[in-house]
Protein backbone atom coordinates (compact mmCIF):
# COMPACT_ATOMS: atom_id res chain seq x y z
CA UNK A 1 0.00 0.00 0.00
CA UNK A 2 2.56 2.16 1.41
CA UNK A 3 4.89 1.73 -2.12
CA UNK A 4 1.14 2.66 -4.52
CA UNK A 5 0.94 5.68 -2.78
CA UNK A 6 4.36 6.70 -3.19
CA UNK A 7 4.24 5.58 -6.96
CA UNK A 8 0.82 7.90 -7.28
CA UNK A 9 2.75 10.98 -5.63
CA UNK A 10 5.22 10.79 -7.77
CA UNK A 11 3.40 10.55 -10.69
CA UNK A 12 1.11 13.09 -9.67
CA UNK A 13 4.02 15.48 -9.40
CA UNK A 14 5.78 14.56 -12.30
CA UNK A 15 2.85 15.77 -14.24
CA UNK A 16 2.32 18.98 -12.71
CA UNK A 17 3.47 21.03 -15.92
CA UNK A 18 2.59 20.09 -19.53
CA UNK A 19 5.93 21.08 -20.89
CA UNK A 20 8.05 18.96 -18.79
CA UNK A 21 10.96 17.03 -20.76
CA UNK A 22 11.43 13.22 -20.71
CA UNK A 23 14.11 13.98 -18.42
CA UNK A 24 12.29 15.88 -15.84
CA UNK A 25 9.45 13.51 -15.83
CA UNK A 26 11.82 10.70 -15.32
CA UNK A 27 13.72 12.15 -12.85
CA UNK A 28 11.13 13.27 -10.89
CA UNK A 29 9.26 9.93 -10.79
CA UNK A 30 12.57 8.18 -9.59
CA UNK A 31 13.33 10.50 -7.28
CA UNK A 32 10.53 10.65 -5.30
CA UNK A 33 10.11 6.70 -5.72
CA UNK A 34 13.64 6.86 -4.22
CA UNK A 35 12.68 9.85 -1.49
CA UNK A 36 9.32 7.88 -0.42
CA UNK A 37 11.47 4.50 -0.01
CA UNK A 38 14.59 6.25 1.88
CA UNK A 39 11.69 7.98 4.34
CA UNK A 40 9.18 4.55 4.78
CA UNK A 41 12.22 3.40 6.28
CA UNK A 42 12.10 5.21 9.62
CA UNK A 43 9.79 5.96 12.02
CA UNK A 44 6.57 3.82 12.03
CA UNK A 45 2.24 5.00 11.87
CA UNK A 46 1.85 8.98 11.20
CA UNK A 47 5.59 9.95 11.25
CA UNK A 48 6.22 7.31 9.05
CA UNK A 49 3.97 8.90 6.60
CA UNK A 50 5.53 12.55 6.99
CA UNK A 51 8.79 11.05 6.48
CA UNK A 52 7.50 8.98 3.37
CA UNK A 53 5.72 12.26 1.61
CA UNK A 54 9.05 14.37 2.91
CA UNK A 55 11.33 12.10 1.23
CA UNK A 56 9.04 11.99 -1.81
CA UNK A 57 8.95 15.44 -2.13
CA UNK A 58 12.64 16.02 -1.57
CA UNK A 59 13.73 13.06 -4.17
CA UNK A 60 11.19 14.64 -6.70
CA UNK A 61 12.69 18.22 -6.62
CA UNK A 62 16.56 16.33 -6.73
CA UNK A 63 15.37 14.54 -9.63
CA UNK A 64 13.86 17.38 -11.47
CA UNK A 65 16.58 19.52 -11.42
CA UNK A 66 18.99 16.40 -12.17
CA UNK A 67 16.48 15.47 -15.45
CA UNK A 68 16.17 19.31 -15.60
CA UNK A 69 19.87 20.51 -16.61
CA UNK A 70 21.72 18.07 -18.09
CA UNK A 71 22.12 18.96 -22.09
CA UNK A 72 20.61 16.78 -24.89
CA UNK A 73 23.69 15.99 -25.85
CA UNK A 74 24.51 14.68 -22.50
CA UNK A 75 21.02 12.50 -21.63
CA UNK A 76 22.04 10.99 -24.83
CA UNK A 77 26.03 9.92 -23.72
CA UNK A 78 24.89 8.75 -20.54
CA UNK A 79 22.10 6.48 -22.00
CA UNK A 80 24.46 5.12 -24.26
CA UNK A 81 27.62 4.71 -22.03
CA UNK A 82 24.35 3.22 -19.69
CA UNK A 83 23.65 0.24 -22.24
CA UNK A 84 27.67 -0.48 -23.19
CA UNK A 85 27.79 -0.63 -19.32
CA UNK A 86 25.03 -2.77 -19.41
CA UNK A 87 26.08 -4.75 -21.93
CA UNK A 88 29.57 -5.59 -21.47
CA UNK A 89 31.11 -4.40 -18.15
CA UNK A 90 31.26 -6.66 -15.29
CA UNK A 91 30.08 -5.97 -11.74
CA UNK A 92 32.00 -3.07 -10.13
CA UNK A 93 33.80 -2.02 -13.67
CA UNK A 94 33.40 1.65 -14.39
CA UNK A 95 32.33 3.26 -17.90
CA UNK A 96 32.72 6.29 -18.18
CA UNK A 97 32.09 8.99 -20.55
CA UNK A 98 32.83 12.81 -21.87
CA UNK A 99 30.68 15.12 -23.63
CA UNK A 100 33.91 17.71 -25.26
CA UNK A 101 30.49 19.46 -26.21
CA UNK A 102 29.30 20.64 -22.98
CA UNK A 103 32.03 19.68 -20.91
CA UNK A 104 30.02 17.59 -18.87
CA UNK A 105 31.34 13.75 -17.78
CA UNK A 106 30.47 10.67 -15.86
CA UNK A 107 30.35 7.25 -15.13
CA UNK A 108 28.59 4.24 -14.55
CA UNK A 109 28.86 1.26 -12.88
CA UNK A 110 26.91 -1.95 -12.89
CA UNK A 111 26.47 -3.16 -9.07
CA UNK A 112 25.07 -6.91 -9.19
CA UNK A 113 23.47 -8.53 -11.75
CA UNK A 114 20.43 -10.90 -10.98
CA UNK A 115 18.11 -13.42 -12.81
CA UNK A 116 14.05 -11.94 -12.07
CA UNK A 117 13.27 -14.77 -14.15
CA UNK A 118 14.55 -17.82 -16.52
CA UNK A 119 16.01 -16.11 -19.54
CA UNK A 120 16.17 -12.77 -18.22
CA UNK A 121 18.98 -10.94 -17.18
CA UNK A 122 18.72 -7.59 -15.25
CA UNK A 123 21.50 -5.39 -13.69
CA UNK A 124 21.80 -2.98 -10.86
CA UNK A 125 24.01 0.29 -11.34
CA UNK A 126 25.35 3.32 -10.20
CA UNK A 127 25.81 6.60 -12.02
CA UNK A 128 27.22 9.76 -11.76
CA UNK A 129 27.73 12.89 -13.62
CA UNK A 130 29.31 16.02 -13.16
CA UNK A 131 28.09 18.89 -15.54
CA UNK A 132 28.40 22.30 -15.20
CA UNK A 133 29.73 23.63 -11.27
CA UNK A 134 27.60 20.86 -10.18
CA UNK A 135 27.54 17.04 -9.49
CA UNK A 136 24.70 14.15 -9.40
CA UNK A 137 24.58 10.84 -8.49
CA UNK A 138 21.87 7.97 -8.95
CA UNK A 139 20.96 4.16 -8.72
CA UNK A 140 18.67 2.50 -11.31
CA UNK A 141 18.26 -0.86 -13.03
CA UNK A 142 17.91 -1.99 -16.24
CA UNK A 143 16.59 -5.34 -17.98
CA UNK A 144 17.60 -7.09 -21.39
CA UNK A 145 15.31 -7.32 -23.40
CA UNK A 146 14.35 -10.73 -25.94
CA UNK A 147 15.82 -8.30 -29.00
CA UNK A 148 18.93 -8.21 -26.84
CA UNK A 149 18.19 -4.55 -25.98
CA UNK A 150 18.42 -3.17 -22.23
CA UNK A 151 15.38 -1.76 -21.12
CA UNK A 152 16.66 1.54 -18.56
CA UNK A 153 14.73 1.71 -15.80
CA UNK A 154 15.72 4.95 -14.27
CA UNK A 155 16.78 8.89 -14.76
CA UNK A 156 18.54 7.86 -17.80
Amino acid sequence: MKKILVAILALSLSACSSRVSTGEATGTAVGALLGGYVGSQFAGGKTQWILIGTGALVGAMAGYNFGHELDPSDKALLSSATKRAMAGADDGQLVSWVNPLTGSAGAITPLRSYYPERGTVCRDYAASVAYGRKFGTLRGSACRKVDGNWDIAGPV
